[in-house]
């Protein structure tokens, strides 16, 4: 389900985080505001369980990671994607306007480690 992007961006950021000392990672997904909700919180649990059995692959113990879905709840677009036409997958300028909301966000608590 991880992009070719999103598996690199992942593999960037694995390399800084196994100098450091993890306590926990929070993956949170999102999802964009098309479908029904429902679809949309399934959706967003499936992106972040997919990181966190990424960040696993790489390492990563997965009792340190947690993953949840916020669904349609946080979009980044704002208002920028209004009045583009019909909500549906089938409008490719809003599918492709929405693609920021549908993200998966970390949160690394721990401590750095010294240079």
């Amino acid at each position: 389900m991880l992009r070719a992007e999103g598996r690199a961006k992942l593999d960037e950021i694995a390399v800084k985080l196994h100098r450091a000392r993890i306590d926990s990672i929070e993956a949170i997904g999102h999802a964009d505001r098309i479908a029904s909700h429902g679809y949309n919180q399934e959706l967003s649990e499936d992106r972040a369980a997919a990181v966190k059995d990424y960040l696993a692959r790489l390492g990563f113990d997965p009792r340190d990671i947690r993953a949840e879905g916020h669904g349609e709840r946080e979009p980044v677009t704002g208002s920028g994607c209004m009045g583009l036409g019909p909500e549906n997958r089938e409008n490719l300028k809003l599918v492709r306007c929405l693609q920021p909301d549908r993200r998966v966000e970390l949160e690394v608590r721990g401590l750095k480690a010294h240079a």
